[in-house]
């Protein structure tokens, strides 16, 4: 099983550098210094040293500087924790599956302080092979898989209530044929309102955001056996060229390549 692990320290951030984005696997992003806030699926959560927030794979999210104040952040990063056996991996991965996209991402340092998030993940970033690693990313996950009911139960998390209903709609209906004005519509905004918004709390156009969502739910069903020249018609794709372009472009591979694994 392999770990990545960045430690990254910039003096003068630059927004245009850190776009909204996802991943194929899970990452726990450390928060150690700067002026900033963090978006998840249109969920905002505020930043203090010491924070911690969790994605899973295929969920969006990016930093957001309030001003160009140095940034220092740890961010671990895996794809499967199957070696340990499923009962195992169910009891781990609870905190990064067990919720809705854009819900109980974060795990603010002031709450959590006492079960030494922030220690495990300067202890992995200062890790010089993957033994050593492994050894503090277990406990780590195990402090956080306990700490998860009391975050649910605290609810801490900031949510814009328009663009996270517009983002839960998308999710629900991302296989059938969504259009902004299809969206306009069930939710009684204008195209100039709902593109700016939108863009404003993801990071992204709703276009790009539909687009990214489809092909991590079509890289999915082709990891369990799926053509890619069946799963573009039901990932919601209109045809196999869009999404083999898109594919390629966001993935860095063909979807072939699933097959060959």
């Amino acid at each position: 099983m392999e770990i990545g692990v960045l430690s990254e320290y910039i003096a003068l951030p630059d927004q245009t550098d850190f776009q909204m984005h996802s991943h194929t696997g899970y990452e726990i992003f450390c928060f150690l210094e700067g002026d900033a806030d963090f978006m998840v699926e249109g969920t905002r959560y505020r930043l203090t040293p010491g924070d911690l927030l969790l994605m899973r794979q295929g969920e969006s999210h990016h930093i957001v500087f309030r001003s160009p104040a140095p940034y220092y952040r740890i961010v671990v990063s895996f794809a499967t924790l199957a070696p340990l056996g499923a009962e195992m991996e169910a009891r781990l991965l609870r905190p990064f599956r067990d919720r809705s996209a854009g819900e109980y991402n974060r795990y603010a340092f002031a709450d959590f302080s006492e079960k030494n998030l922030r220690f495990y993940m300067e202890r992995l970033a200062a890790a010089q092979d993957e033994e050593q690693k492994f050894c503090f990313l277990l406990p780590l996950l195990s402090e956080l898989s306990d700490a998860f009911p009391i975050l649910r139960e605290a609810n801490t998390a900031e949510k814009h209530h328009a663009i996270s209903s517009i983002v839960e709609y998308i999710n629900l209906h991302v296989c059938e044929p969504l259009t902004i004005e299809r969206l306009c519509k069930q939710f009684y905004i204008s195209r100039t309102h709902i593109n700016r918004q939108f863009k404003k709390i993801t990071g992204a156009t709703v276009w790009e955001y539909i687009t990214v969502k489809r092909l991590f739910l079509a890289r999915e069903r082709m990891t369990a056996g799926t053509p890619p020249t069946k799963v573009y018609a039901e990932c919601g794709f209109r045809d196999y060229t869009t999404f083999f372009r898109a594919y390629k472009k966001h993935f860095h591979a063909s979807p072939r390549q699933i097959e060959r694994q």
